[in-house]
């Protein structure tokens, strides 16, 4: 399909013209565009988009006899290139690219002309410029050949935009990815470290002050003695566990995560992490229910215990001195399976499950009815939950406890 038009385009600024003329359009079954080397323009790799009729950049448009290498460009060319005498008349191409392109450009912007004097090749390019004051700038240029009514070419036309500006925010762009990426890395070799520094005399303190605790090779003498060895050990189980809720969050920031997904009986699970988070004894246990039995899930098992254990643990939290805590578990209608911690205790506001729903958040209103924790539990559920393609959902109101359910998809419900 040929395109018509008249040179009144560039007539506005001045430039010569045939009296009548048509645009050869390029072809898109075959490759017809001369592309910049990106190992020497910047942004060449990226694919040049037509330019917005509303673009506010210096542009300016020039023409050419095909047979000659003179252009004739358009009056905003002297602010592109800083130069008021320069442009007056007839430019020749050989003495624009010494004067202006920058050396490592050259050569790729004069293979692009030739191939379009000579084949009709219309290119879109982007190259460097030096501008008369020294400054340099980023330009993109597009020319076409242009076919007059007699069938002949004998004139080419294009455009000259200063893409200074969007260039240098592409790379500042690059560069601060880069500097995300390797502040990234330097945290992972931080966690890698900290986790074998802080977890080793960890496990050592509580390991010693359990041997003490229970007298394994004597008794300790004075009973003050025990009062302080159950202290170390519960400071020792209160910091391992704070730590671990870091690394575990921090780790869960990483795209490099794993699901180590396996068939779970959910009860099993469930019993389990009753031993593990140490609610199963008389005095301190949950409500079980499960509605379907055998239940079962696809999932990752060390996960899934990791999110039941601090939705537990945060139950008796806040829940005072005679605890209430239910836990159910069962398939609903549309498929789905769900997990849920309910609890009697002092319950939130909606602006409190907001903030607790935030790494570290902490609810002030709650700091003298209850112990203070990390402020990681229901972040990292709910990250654990995202990992399944699930939710974590949190209701609740003052003083009238929480439910927290943790909802699979359908397609992680086995049969």
């Amino acid at each position: 399909m040929r395109h018509r038009t008249t040179a009144t385009a560039v007539a506005a600024e001045g430039v010569a013209k045939p009296s009548r003329l048509t645009i050869l359009p390029q072809n898109p079954r075959s490759p017809r565009k001369t592309e910049a080397s990106p190992a020497t323009i910047p942004g060449a790799a990226r694919p040049c988009r037509p330019l917005h009729p509303s673009v506010t950049a210096d542009t300016a448009a020039w023409i050419s006899p095909v047979e000659d290498g003179t252009r004739s460009y358009s009056a905003m060319s002297t602010a592109i290139f800083g130069d008021d005498t320069a442009f007056r008349g007839a430019v020749d191409v050989d003495d624009l690219l010494k004067r202006y392109v920058h050396p490592d450009d050259r050569a790729f912007v004069a293979q692009a002309d030739k191939a379009l004097r000579t084949e009709f090749k219309p290119y879109d390019i982007r190259f460097r410029i030096f501008r008369k004051d020294g400054v340099l700038r980023y330009l993109r240029e597009t020319a076409a050949p242009i076919l007059e009514r007699s069938g002949d070419v004998k004139h080419i036309v294009g455009n000259l935009i200063d893409i200074t500006e969007q260039t240098q925010r592409d790379h500042d762009l690059r560069e601060a990815r880069r500097h995300a990426s390797r502040a990234d890395q330097a945290k992972s070799l931080f966690l890698a470290n900290m986790n074998h520094e802080l977890r080793t005399p960890l496990n050592a303190i509580i390991g010693f002050s359990q041997i003490m605790e229970t007298e394994i090779h004597g008794a300790l003498g004075d009973p003050r003695y025990r009062e302080y060895v159950t202290d170390i050990k519960e400071s020792g189980l209160h910091l391992l566990q704070l730590i671990n809720d870091v690394l575990n969050l921090s780790m869960s920031e990483s795209d490099e995560l794993q699901l180590i997904e396996e068939d779970l009986e959910v009860g099993q699970v469930v019993d389990w992490v009753l031993i593990e988070t140490g609610t199963s004894p008389n005095d301190k246990h949950p409500t079980v229910s499960i509605l379907d039995k055998p239940l079962y899930l696809k999932a990752d098992a060390r996960m899934l215990k990791r999110a039941l254990g601090h939705l537990l643990t945060n139950a008796f939290k806040f829940s005072g001195e005679a605890p209430d805590v239910r836990l159910t578990a069962g398939r609903l209608s549309d498929g789905s399976t769900f997990v849920s911690v309910e609890d009697r205790g002092i319950g939130m506001t909606d602006e409190e499950v907001t903030l607790a729903l935030q790494p570290f958040g902490q609810n002030g209103s709650n700091a003298g009815q209850a112990p203070r924790g990390s402020g990681l539990g229901l972040p990292y559920a709910q990250k654990i939950m995202g990992w399944h393609q699930g939710s974590l959902e949190v209701r609740s109101a003052p003083k009238q406890g929480k439910t927290v359910t943790l909802r699979f998809p359908p397609q992680r419900s086995l049969p």
